[in-house]
């Protein structure tokens, strides 16, 4: 298993263990190492770290960033979405739960955020 990988778990070992700094560091190792391809895989996790840590604008930044690399991803579109909305930018929300449904149609969690929206 690559070496990024094992450091993503043992980032996410520590998250789940409240140990947020020790997880953000773990995540920040893997990020040195791992292949271009797969860089919105570390991207997102720390995204969503900050998120859960209250760096809302920090989380969105990184979720650009992992956007760039892969915006095919149904998942992470739909957490950019999410992120958008907690700031108030709906419109931005929308565009990202739609991203998720043309990729996903059957996506249950977009389809609920678009009704309410509506």
């Amino acid at each position: 298993m690559p070496r990024w990988i094992v450091t993503v778990l043992a980032g996410t070992y520590w998250r789940i263990f409240g140990h947020p700094q020790n997880g953000m560091d773990c995540f920040k190792w893997a990020l040195a190492s791992v292949p271009r391809r797969y860089e919105d895989v570390v991207l997102t996790t720390m995204a969503g770290l900050l998120y859960k840590s209250g760096s809302l604008e920090d989380a969105l930044v990184l979720m650009k960033d992992a956007l760039k690399v892969n915006d095919k991803d149904p998942d992470a579109n739909f957490f950019m979405a999410n992120l958008l909305s907690a700031t108030g930018n709906f419109s931005g929300a929308l565009h990202f739960y739609q991203q998720s449904l043309r990729m996903r149609p059957d996506f249950a969690p977009a389809k609920q955020f678009i009704l309410v929206s509506s």
